[in-house]
């Protein structure tokens, strides 16, 4: 008999190292399988060693026996329990196996424990709740599975009490059988906890999320599949994504995926690419795209037409937010299409952008010189405004020379865009500040954004201060790219004016502008933009903008933020609520590395009340009642009534169970430790032993060495010898070299103001602060430094050399005197 796609899919999964995926493969083959072959293979499996592993593939094969009509081997004995009888009864051995398991239970081998629950699941009934509840509670493996299951069947309201353990389960099998019971209760809460599953970073979490999502209506979880397929790149996780959007076939979404292939590196566009032509061949197919339209070389100029525009808006805000690999991939594709009129207006835009000006001219430079525009040296007059930016771009120093006037000339009278561009070529290569500043000024009262942008860029190149009169124009200005400027500079001046600003640049409709926001966060002190930042997240719908505001709020960890981030609801888009949930994760996990956990394995208190939660579908209610008598509501302290119900009074929430999880990590780690420290003493404790052993048996042997000494008229060698290794020395170099000047600890965020000393090929520099000498790591930008020039520098020292150099990650830097030039 020949496998089925479906079968052989299967087969591959069952030779994955991740367990869950194993198991996984284990249980859909006995739902759809009845191929000799996978008798064969789950055989193998069945013989293994590993309980779990056999469980199922025991299972699995007495379900495959009965669909190909192979009858199961007889009993051992009639009064016994074995693994056939139970998996595969006969109907009058039914009531026999039901009296023995209940007369006595305790007498059930371990290793039939879980077989017996799936017989109780077809064959028992309520009074069995008690011992399946029991072994739930003390199995802590995907051996909870089929417990889970018979318990949900004989008495779904006894596997409420136990869902919170479960929805926590170091086990995603098992958390996502807890969701799948959870959705039946409660929707909306199953919806947080998938997503929260989602945005795990282990693949095996991702895989098992993706197995239950077809339960959850679709456009709920198509931006969660978008957003991990635009950060994962384990094979087996995209292909699951891709299943999910090929079994819910829709045109928007392979023009979705064309666009994400664009901006996807090499090997990631690869895996992308099969799923939009599995994704066009199904569309073609089902008749939803006529055939014609749904090959994928066809969908490319149907991508320009409809979703160009959309595609280039988000990338606008993308790019600005974006580093890394991801980052030079949109550069890569802008130089790519910069042919097309669109791209370019983008770059335009986005030269006038602080976070992207200077990758944006070096596009547009480039693309002017490749168009050879050598005729328009003879007189650019007469030429359109396209082709007077093309020639400004392309102008080098030797050139500007001869074209200065006009150059001039153009910025003070030309049209908006040409003005613009003359004004940028002012900036980059005339070194006149008096007849430079004059034209900015005027340009920055034309009222056109552009022209504005770039006269300011100018006058903060030859003197900053000049702007400080113009910057009630700048924050005032409707375009966010003037105000994000004028924030830059209004925060040295007045303070409280930026923060307005910033605030209202956040509260934007339009992506671009909140995006130019975000470029300015990391010039603020952090505690004071930490409460604009959470109310912000509360309403922002793009994840990219999302995670760069995160990225600002965990610069500065600590318990307090982590339970703000606990109580935030963001629920105007999924792909922001799964970037926030990755956020509390990495932030747990940083509190836990830097000791700041005093707190963490507390569970979420919730306000004072009635905890009351209804078992939608089943009729139920559960209600702890009022210390302050029957009947009476509870009142906050200003005698107000709370409200009914709040989700995280439910024991199954979120945040109730995300505080369970915590609860273990921390004490999990503070078992380890103390683990460590007693097998450290024990080790010392026998060191101890061992010295008194050697000592003792020196001693016993001194008297015989003595008289051998004596006897053989032997002398003492006289070269001298090596110094003995004391380690009090070391220690006390160590701690000489390793002071850490006054005003920084280690493993957190600081700004200090230093001298540099070098900047070393591999992009790390080496800076001077209070005498001690500073490497910095991932530093984005180096600018042009000379000599012994101040910087200012925002570090995270985490680690100390044993020549004294502090080793830091850095954050921001800036040149002390440029500290306004782009």
């Amino acid at each position: 008999m020949t496998e089925t796609p479906q079968e052989q899919n299967l087969f591959a999964q069952l030779g994955s190292e991740k367990r869950s995926v194993l198991v996984s493969a284990i249980v859909q083959l006995a739902k759809v399988s009845s191929s000799p072959q996978a008798l064969f293979r789950l055989r193998k499996l069945a013989e293994s060693g590993d309980r779990e592993v056999t469980f199922f593939a025991a299972q699995a094969i007495v379900k495959i026996q009965a669909r190909l009509g192979q009858l199961p081997e007889a009993t051992s004995a009639p009064t016994s329990l074995d693994r056939t009888a139970l998996l595969a009864p006969l109907k009058e051995e039914v009531p026999r196996i039901l009296a023995v398991i209940r007369q006595t239970p305790e007498q059930i081998p371990e290793d039939l424990e879980p077989v017996v629950a799936v017989f109780l699941g077809k064959h028992g009934n309520e009074t069995d709740a008690p011992w399946l509840a029991s072994h739930i509670e003390k199995l802590d493996s995907n051996l909870a599975l089929p417990f889970m299951e018979a318990l949900e069947t004989v008495s779904p309201k006894a596997l409420l009490p136990l869902l919170a353990a479960l929805l926590g389960s170091v086990q995603p099998l098992v958390r996502c059988r807890a969701i799948s019971s959870l959705r039946r209760i409660d929707p909306d809460e199953a919806e947080a906890h998938l997503s929260e599953l989602l945005a795990s970073r282990r693949p095996e979490d991702r895989l098992a999320g993706l197995s239950i999502a077809f339960l959850f209506p679709f456009p709920k979880v198509r931006e969660l599949i978008f957003a991990i397929l635009q950060e994962d790149r384990d094979p087996e996780v995209i292909k699951g994504c891709g299943t999910i959007l090929v079994s819910n076939p829709e045109k928007e979404n392979a023009l979705r995926l064309l666009g994400l292939i664009d901006t996807a590196d090499k090997a990631q566009a690869g895996r992308l690419s099969e799923i939009f032509r599995d994704l066009c061949r199904i569309l073609g197919a089902a008749g939803i795209v006529p055939e014609a339209e749904a090959r994928p070389e066809a969908m490319i100029p149907l991508w320009r037409k409809d979703r160009l525009k959309r595609f280039l808006t988000d990338l606008e805000v993308q790019i600005a937010v974006t580093t890394g690999p991801r980052r030079e991939s949109m550069e890569a594709w802008l130089g790519k299409n910069i042919q097309l009129p669109e791209v370019r207006a983008l770059l335009e835009r986005l030269s006038l952008n602080p976070a992207t000006d200077e990758m944006a001219r070096n596009l547009l430079q480039k693309w002017a010189k490749d168009q050879q525009l050598a005729a328009l040296a003879s007189g650019p007059g007469q030429y359109s405004d396209e082709d007077k930016c093309q020639f400004l771009r392309k102008l080098d120093p030797q050139q500007y020379k001869t074209w200065i006037e006009w150059a001039r000339q153009q910025a003070r009278e030309a049209s908006p865009t040409v003005r613009a561009a003359a004004l940028n070529v002012l900036h980059r290569l005339d070194s006149s500040a008096d007849d430079c500043t004059t034209i900015a000024e005027a340009g920055i009262g034309s009222g056109e954004p552009a022209v504005q942008v770039a006269a300011a860029r100018l006058i903060e190149k030859f003197d900053p201060k000049r702007l400080t009169p113009l910057l009630p124009t700048l924050l005032g200005s409707q375009d966010g790219r003037l105000r994000a400027r004028g924030i830059r500079i209004a925060l040295q001046h007045d303070e409280k004016a930026a923060l307005q600003a910033l605030e209202s640049m956040l509260g934007a409709p339009e992506p671009a502008i909140r995006a130019n926001a975000v470029s300015c966060l990391f010039l603020f002190p952090v505690e004071k933009v930490t409460a604009l930042l959470l109310k912000t997240l509360q309403k922002e719908d793009h994840s990219a903008i999302a995670r760069q505001i995160l990225v600002v709020l965990l610069s500065n960890p600590s318990m307090e933020l982590l339970d703000k981030l606990d109580h935030l609801h963001s629920r105007s888009n999924p792909s922001v609520a799964m970037t926030v949930a990755q956020a509390r994760m990495d932030l747990f996990d940083i509190i836990l590395k830097l000791g700041l956990d005093g707190e963490a394995k507390l569970p979420v208190k919730p306000p004072p009340g009635p905890k009351a939660f209804i078992l939608r579908g089943l009729g139920q209610s559960s209600t702890t009642p009022s210390p302050s008598g029957a009947g009476s509501e509870p009142e906050t302290h200003e005698g107000k009534p709370f409200p009914a119900q709040k989700s995280d009074d439910k024991p199954y929430s979120v945040p109730q169970v995300r505080s369970a999880m915590r609860s273990r990590l921390s004490a999990e780690q503070q078992k380890a430790s103390s683990e460590t420290k007693s097998s450290g003493a024990t080790f010392g404790n026998l060191n101890a032993w061992v010295l008194v052993a050697v000592v003792t048996a020196s001693l016993a042997f001194m008297p015989t060495l003595f008289l051998q000494l004596v006897g053989t008229g032997g002398s003492v060698d006289p070269r001298p010898k090596a110094e003995a290794f004391d380690p009090r020395k070391e220690d006390q170099e160590t701690i000489h070299h390793t002071e850490v000047p006054a005003g920084l600890r280690m493993n957190r965020m600081s700004r200090v103001t230093g001298k540099v000393k070098e900047v070393r090929p591999d992009g790390t520099l080496l800076f001077v602060f209070q005498e001690k000498t500073f490497m910095l790591e991932r530093v984005a930008t180096v600018p042009l430094l000379v000599g012994n020039e101040d910087v200012d520098v925002e570090m995270l020292p985490y680690q100390i050399l044993k020549d004294g150099t502090i080793v830091a990650e850095c954050g921001d830097l800036h040149v002390k005197k440029m500290m306004n030039d782009e």
